[in-house]
Formats: C-alpha cells, sequence, structure tokens
C-alpha cells in the first residue's frame, strides 16, 4: 500500500494547527514523521495524521479537547 505523504505546511492545515505547533508535535515524538536524508525535508504520512486526529477525538468531552 502506497502511503500518501504531506509537507509540514500541508499536514499543519490538515490538522488545523500552525507549522510550529507541528513541529513541537513531533520533537515531543507525539507525531511519528519521515525525514528524507540526514538533513532532508520532513514529510508526514496522512495515515498517520488521520490516527492522531483520532487519538484526540478519543480525549473529547463535555468541555472539548484534553491537552
Amino acid at each position: 500500500m502506497n502511503s500518501v505523504l504531506l509537507d509540514r505546511r500541508d499536514s499543519a492545515k490538515y490538522l488545523g494547527i500552525s507549522v510550529s505547533n507541528l513541529d513541537r508535535l513531533r520533537a515531543a515524538g507525539e507525531l511519528p514523521a519521515v525525514q528524507y536524508r540526514r538533513k532532508g525535508n520532513v514529510r508526514y504520512r496522512e495515515e498517520d495524521l488521520r490516527k492522531f486526529i483520532e487519538q484526540r477525538l478519543d480525549g473529547v468531552g463535555a468541555r472539548g479537547l484534553r491537552c
């Protein structure tokens, strides 16, 4: 199965967050990423972004998202 890969800007847009918040999530290990070459561009699998959203929605209560 071929995974759809999105760049940082498109991934942030997909999640509805800023690129800097996306970078923080990756640095914290909360969001897996694919990096090409040692200093290459970072890409995110659409499947992983979808799973991230689903996990966050599992924490939705009457007051909204848990932080």
